[in-house]
């Protein structure tokens, strides 16, 4: 302790060095949780398996569907929804688009509720995961009709968690560090003494998602959206807890 005291500057200037040039150097933790924090099944699964399977013989695709709801009957609107679903077939990476006019009624009763003016028009998505959400807002804005349009996946619904919880992680670190400095100008009443554990917690921060990110990358270990909003708070908590705890015995 006495050799830390003795160095303290040079320490905390080689600290602060390591913990930029670490997040400098490490990946993108949040473009990480994007990219691999789906749950995986285990490769002896059946369903991996199939999927596999699938994926040798390029079948491995995403089924989508386009949800029309129309204040009325959906039948009226028939033409404008056939030259909709031919605009569609044009999409780059959007295949086997079901037209529901072309069953017989009794197969269109799986895709047209006609008292409730909606229409379903699945179809498949051949193209890069990361772009289904650019294909589907592109589709969208295609609508000729004058429905109210929807897309559904299980690819697109797992993006909206995703992106929820990456847009939750910037509230969680404002309000984290609000209540943190908050919390110690009420025991410590002063200006100063708050930003110290706020400084010091935040490097610790800053080198320990740089190092989960290289684990992720490197060694596969299992990440999710959340893994950075678990890190800000169990971080900032108990280094702010030990904080005070060397600040009160520095007080006495």
């Amino acid at each position: 302790m006495k050799h830390i005291l003795k160095f303290k500057w040079p320490i905390t200037a080689l600290m602060l060095i390591f913990a930029v040039t670490t997040y400098i150097l490490a990946p993108n933790l949040t473009q990480l949780a994007a990219e691999k924090g789906d749950v995986q099944l285990s490769d002896d699964s059946p369903s991996e398996q199939a999927r596999q399977f699938l994926e040798e013989y390029d079948q491995d695709k995403e089924t989508m569907s386009l949800v029309l709801e129309f204040d009325g009957e959906v039948m009226p609107h028939e033409s404008d929804i056939v030259s909709y679903i031919d605009e569609i077939e044009s999409v780059e990476g959007v295949e086997n688009v079901i037209n529901p006019f072309d069953f017989e009624d009794d197969v269109q009763e799986n895709f047209i509720n006609d008292g409730n003016g909606v229409i379903m028009i699945p179809m498949d998505y051949v193209g890069p995961v990361n772009d289904i959400g650019g294909v589907a807002d592109s589709i969208e804005e295609m609508n000729p009709t004058e429905a109210d349009t929807s897309m559904t996946s299980n690819e697109l619904i797992q993006n909206t968690v995703e992106q929820d919880a990456m847009e939750g992680i910037q509230s969680t670190e404002m309000f984290t560090v609000i209540i943190v400095v908050a919390v110690l100008l009420l025991m410590f009443r002063s200006i100063v003494t708050p930003f110290i554990p706020v400084a010091v917690v935040g490097v610790a921060y800053l080198i320990g998602q740089s190092f989960v990110a290289w684990f992720v990358e490197w060694f596969g270990f299992p990440i999710s959206p959340q893994t950075q909003s678990f890190l800000i708070v169990i971080l900032f908590g108990i280094g702010t807890d030990y904080c005070i705890l060397l600040l009160n015995r520095f007080k006495e």
